[in-house]
């Protein structure tokens, strides 16, 4: 699925990453990018933009996104994209 975020959205950083991480994200939800829904989770997203992935939660009661955790997708040997997600308990 597409997700896009009209308007200057709040974006929480749960973990203090760089400003520039938050920056990117603000940027691809603004325009548009691809985000996979997590089923067992409810307004929580994989968003992937060729190279680095976000995984964020997007409150329905209020919009406010929070940025949950991001890493670099890892190419395997034969090329293909490997996600490497850190699991961790919310």
């Amino acid at each position: 699925m597409i997700l896009q975020l009209s308007g200057e959205r709040k974006i929480e950083d749960a973990r203090s990453h760089e400003p520039e991480i938050v920056s990117e994200l603000r940027k691809l939800l603004a325009r548009g990018v691809h985000a996979k829904p997590d089923p067992r989770r409810p307004g929580v997203y994989d968003v992937n933009d060729g190279g680095r992935v976000f995984f964020i939660y997007v409150s329905p009661a209020s919009g406010c996104v929070t940025l949950l955790a991001t890493w670099r997708e890892e190419s395997s040997q034969q090329g293909e994209k490997v996600s490497a997600r850190r699991v961790f308990a919310a």
